[in-house]
C-alpha cells in the first residue's frame, strides 16, 4: 500500500508583517467535535443477508488459493519460469513465456514441510485461454503444538484473484484473515477473525467462533460495510442459536437470525490429513 503524505507550508501572518486577526476564524457553531449524525442504510434484515450472501459465496479457503498457483507453476518449463514452485530471477524484469503458452511475472515464494506450508506472492500469471492470476501478499497453514492439543492457522493476506476460477478466488480476494483449528483428540473449536472483502462486499470478523457442539452456527462479532463506507455491528449470542442484535453506532436495529451461515464441509477439507 503507498501512502501518499502532502505538506502544505503556509507563512505566519506575524512573521510577514501581517496582523494575527487577519488568520481566518471558524464559525461560532463549530467545535471541532461536532459531526452530523449518520443515519443507517442498512437494516437489521439487511445486514443478516450481506452476511449470508459472503457465506454463500463461501470463506476465502487458502489450499484453493495454493492449489490454483501450483496447477500453474505446473505449466511452466525449466526455461521458464525454471522452477516447479517459486518465481524468480529466471522470469526476467519482463516476464517469460513457457512452452505451454502460460506467461509469468513478479516473484514468488514458497516452503512445505509436509505439515505447515507458506506462500508470498507478488506476481501475475496468464494462460492462453485468457485466465490471469494476480497476487501481492502472502498465505499459508501452519501447525504446531499448543499445551496439551495442537493449533492449524490458515491465514492470508493481500489481494487474490483467479479470472478464470470460482468462488471467492474467482470473485476476488482483499484482506488479511484468519481462520484457527483447536483441539486435543479431536477438533473442538474454530475461530475467525481479520477483514474480507469478496468482489463489492465487506466484512470484518472479531473472535467470531463455532466448537463441536454446534459447527453450523457461529458466535461472535460481524461488521458489515455498507455502500456508504460506514459499518454495522452484528453480535452473536453464544448459545448456538445463530442470532443476535445489529447495531449502527449506538441504535439498536433489532435482531436476526442467520441461515446457512456455518464452518462448512469444504473448509474441514482444506485440513490437513490426519486431523
Amino acid at each position: 500500500m503507498i501512502v501518499l503524505g502532502l505538506l502544505a507550508a503556509c507563512a505566519d501572518p506575524m512573521e510577514s508583517g501581517g496582523s494575527s486577526s487577519t488568520t481566518p476564524s471558524m464559525p461560532a457553531s463549530y467545535t471541532g467535535t461536532e459531526a452530523t449524525e449518520l443515519l443507517p442504510i442498512l437494516s437489521a434484515e439487511e445486514v443478516a443477508a450481506e452476511v449470508e450472501a459472503l457465506f454463500s459465496t463461501g470463506l476465502p479457503n487458502v489450499v484453493d488459493i495454493r492449489d490454483t498457483y501450483m496447477d500453474l507453476m505446473a505449466q511452466g518449463d525449466e526455461s521458464c519460469p525454471g522452477d516447479a514452485t517459486q518465481l524468480g530471477s529466471q522470469v526476467g524484469p519482463h516476464g517469460c513465456e513457457a512452452a505451454s503458452g502460460v506467461r509469468y511475472a513478479g516473484i514468488s515464494s514458497f516452503w512445505d514441510d509436509g505439515e505447515s506450508w507458506f506462500l508470498t506472492a507478488d506476481f501475475d500469471i496468464w494462460t492462453p485461454d485468457g485466465g490471469h492470476l494476480g497476487a501481492g501478499g502472502h498465505v499459508g497453514s501452519l501447525r504446531f503444538k499448543e499445551g496439551g492439543g495442537w493449533l492449524i492457522e490458515h491465514g492470508y493476506a493481500g489481494t487474490w484473484i483467479f479470472s478464470g476460477g470460482e468462488g471467492p478466488l474467482g470473485e476476488g480476494i482483499s484482506g488479511v484473515q484468519s481462520l484457527r483449528w483447536a483441539g486435543d483428540e479431536a477438533l473442538e473449536e474454530v475461530q475467525l477473525n481479520g477483514a474480507v472483502s469478496i468482489g463489492a462486499q465487506a466484512l470484518v470478523f472479531q473472535g467470531v467462533r463455532a466448537d463441536v457442539e454446534c459447527w453450523d452456527q457461529l458466535a461472535g462479532l460481524i461488521q458489515v460495510r455498507d455502500v456508504r463506507g460506514t459499518w454495522s455491528l452484528l453480535e452473536l449470542a453464544d448459545d448456538c442459536s445463530g442470532c443476535g442484535e445489529v447495531r449502527f453506532g449506538n441504535e439498536v436495529l433489532g435482531d436476526v437470525c442467520l441461515e446457512g451461515v456455518g464452518i462448512d464441509e469444504e473448509l474441514f477439507a482444506a485440513l490437513p490429513e490426519g486431523t
